[in-house]
């Protein structure tokens, strides 16, 4: 069984603006808000997420014509969706990927040995986080 490690607290509060400009910056076509970004999952998909836009940013950076306007992150029936209107094929397999892994990723605390239950709310998470939910939910 693999747990994760606490994640650091600064993924919290992370400043994604800051770190991927080509993806929640300025955009470069008209009538696109990227301010207007809608992002809420679980922290334990935190580094997805990171690793997931630090992809997507140097596809961008590398193909211009491959930028991407998110519309909306977040967790539905216990896995990742991203919504985005743009990209390339190479965008759509980076999104599609990370949305394959995060149902086997724990939405708790980011350990990888993750399953779905579905007692009520579908919920992805470790062994150890699925016996501290359902203490929690009894």
């Amino acid at each position: 069984m693999t747990h994760a490690a606490p994640l650091p607290t600064n993924l919290l509060s992370f400043d994604w603006e800051q770190k991927y400009p080509n993806l929640f910056g300025p955009s470069p076509h008209e009538g696109f808000d990227t301010n207007s970004t809608y992002v809420e999952v679980p922290k334990g998909w935190y580094p997805l997420l990171d690793a997931m836009f630090e992809e997507i940013d140097a596809e961008i950076a590398r193909d211009p014509s491959s930028w991407i306007a998110l519309d909306q992150v977040k967790e539905k029936y216990g896995t990742l969706r991203v919504y985005f209107t743009g990209g390339n094929d190479k965008i759509d397999s980076i999104v599609e990927r990370y949305e394959e892994r995060s149902a086997v990723t724990c939405e708790r605390c980011a350990g990888e040995d993750a399953t779905q239950s579905r007692e009520g709310w579908v919920k992805t998470l470790c062994p150890a986080c699925q016996n501290h939910w359902r203490r929690k939910t009894r």
